[in-house]
């Protein structure tokens, strides 16, 4: 088995990230929530700490494969993927997430603050300090490039293909996939099921989502999104 521990803040495309590695490629196991939430700072001083982790989540994952993964972990032997969205179209997602009516200026400081400090945290404990043993996947480059990241994740990852890639986001796409991996197919198990639908390619490759900002809405994001993260993963201030 390959272990890839994800993180990503909630509507980053973790879940769409996860299925991909996981269908096409062989061994791959994504650690979603297994050595703690997809969604938290990387703690590895916790990664042993079963206890701790497992009241959070729910899982199907045997426990000899949750075993090996603590194991792996500790010898340093697993990798790691942080799923990044651009700021703009992360409000965007992460609003209707949150079944905001209606976004004001006063809704950016505090959800840019939440896109700042994971991803600054993610960057600085595992991207510079692991970079081996660790990627990031951009939203933007899989629905605009995504043969060319799934094959440069197979090089950093020494994965082996299963077959020609599939790449899942289509106009009318829908796709039922396990939701926790157990070491078999991702289509093998009935009943452990959870629709997934990933769609919407050319509004973000148009940039559609920036029509929910008006001027004062994108200048307070401006004013309160990390240079230092911008700048990493090379994504450029809108105006």
């Amino acid at each position: 088995m390959i272990y890839i521990k994800e993180y990503g803040t909630k509507k980053s495309c973790t879940n769409y990230v996860k299925l991909l590695l996981e269908y096409n490629f062989k061994d791959a196991v994504v650690l979603s929530n297994i050595l703690g939430s997809k969604h938290k700072d990387y703690l590895p001083d916790l990664f042993e700490d079963k206890k701790h982790w497992m009241k959070e989540v729910k899982t199907d994952l045997l426990d000899n494969v949750i075993s090996e993964a603590i194991k792996k972990s500790l010898h340093d032997d697993i990798f790691y993927v942080v799923c990044v969205k651009n700021p703009y179209a992360w409000i965007h997602s992460y609003s209707k997430f949150r079944e905001e009516k209606k976004l004001t200026v006063a809704h950016m400081k505090p959800y840019i603050e939440i896109w700042n400090k994971s991803n600054k945290q993610w960057i600085k404990e595992l991207l510079i300090k692991k970079p081996t043993k660790s990627t990031y996947i951009k939203y933007e480059d899989l629905i605009e490039t995504p043969e060319e990241e799934l094959i440069r994740i197979q090089k950093k990852f020494r994965m082996q293909k299963k077959h020609n890639f599939k790449n899942f986001i289509s106009k009318k796409f829908r796709f039922k996939f396990n939701r926790l991996r157990n070491g078999t197919d991702v289509r093998g198990i009935k009943n452990i099921f959870l629709f997934r639908r990933f769609t919407k390619k050319n509004f973000y490759k148009k940039k559609e989502y920036l029509d929910i900002f008006n001027k004062r809405m994108l200048q307070e994001i401006n004013d309160n999104v990390d240079p230092f993260i911008m700048d990493y993963f090379k994504y450029t201030v809108e105006k």
